[in-house]
Order: structure tokens, then sequence, then C-alpha cells
């Protein structure tokens, strides 16, 4: 049988896979625009804040509790006060309440070890949120 004289045009189209950055979290932080697509992990019991960068359009990041925050919680905040976080406060709950300047908190009465929580910027200016576990509105 022949050679094929036709290259394999599929692997040349192909993009490398990537393992996203995965930013771990003791202490509160506030995260920047090249930290996009990141994974956040809650790796502390004492209640922390992660801090989202401003909004741009399809900007998103992912964050897991690894270790329940003790007092309130943790929280993913906004930055300013105008952008919402929109979205349910479980994947089976009612709306969150969107409130501008207000991100989301894992509050300690209802937090379980793996909780996450997925945003993204669907505007440039506000954000989405798919909660697993239970994550109300920022007090």
């Amino acid at each position: 049988m022949p050679a094929n004289p036709t290259p394999n045009i599929l692997s040349r189209q192909l993009k490398p896979i990537t393992q996203p950055k995965v930013i771990v979290v003791t202490a509160n932080k506030t995260l920047r625009a090249a930290d996009d697509g990141s994974v956040v992990i809650f790796d502390t019991t004492t209640s922390v804040t992660v801090t989202l960068p401003p909004a741009r359009k399809g900007m998103s990041f992912r964050f897991f509790v690894k270790q329940i925050g003790a007092s309130t919680g943790h929280v993913v905040a906004v930055t300013g006060a105008t952008p919402v976080m929109l979205g349910k406060v479980s994947p089976t709950g009612a709306a969150a309440a969107a409130t501008a300047g207000k991100g989301r908190i894992n509050t300690n009465a209802t937090a379980t070890v793996g909780d996450g929580l997925f945003v993204v910027s669907h505007n440039g200016t506000d954000w989405s949120s798919d909660p697993t576990g239970t994550w109300a509105t920022q007090p």
C-alpha cells in the first residue's frame, strides 16, 4: 500500500492542552486579570476574601473549598460598587440577591468541603455564578 502523501491536517489544528493556573489561598487575596481561567482553592479555616479583578467579557474563575472558614465563611468579592453577581444560591435553589457591589459567601453554617463556585463575566461589567454547594449573597 503506498504511503499517504497528505499530512495529517488535524494534528496541526489542535491547540496544546494546558493546565489551569492553581492559586491556593490562605489569606485575603486580590486576583489580577492575568489570573483569568485560574482555579482558586480556599485552604484555610480562617475566613478569607478573594476579590475578583475588574470584569472583562469572558473572564472566568473556579473556586473550591478545601477547608471551611470557621467564623463567617469564605467570600468571592467583586471589585467596585456597581458590578452585580447573578446566579442561584445553590444548584437547585432560588436566585441569589443580585446586589450591586456584592459577591458570594460560602457561609460557615452551610459550607461543605468541596463546595465550588464558577464565575464568568458575561458582559464585561457583571458576573454570573454557578454554585456547587450553597453560596449566599455577600453581606
